[in-house]
């Protein structure tokens, strides 16, 4: 089986600051965005709501 890789879109708050992540392991890097465990844009801004998620297979890059 491929790995699944998510690009999520977390939000502060409704029409709050936008933030945009790939994680392939999306449960355990949203707990860190709302434990505030990586100090950085996520915990300063309080972008913890997950409104948009994407998966996608591996072998498809993500970014140029």
């Amino acid at each position: 089986m491929d790995k699944q890789f998510c690009v999520y879109i977390l939000a502060s708050k409704r029409n709050g600051t936008l933030y945009i992540g790939v994680a392939s392991q999306l449960a355990t890097r949203v707990w860190q965005h709302k434990s505030k465990v990586v100090e950085g844009f996520s915990a300063k801004y309080g972008v913890a709501r997950y409104p948009q998620i994407c998966r996608t297979p591996a072998e498809k890059p993500l970014s140029a």
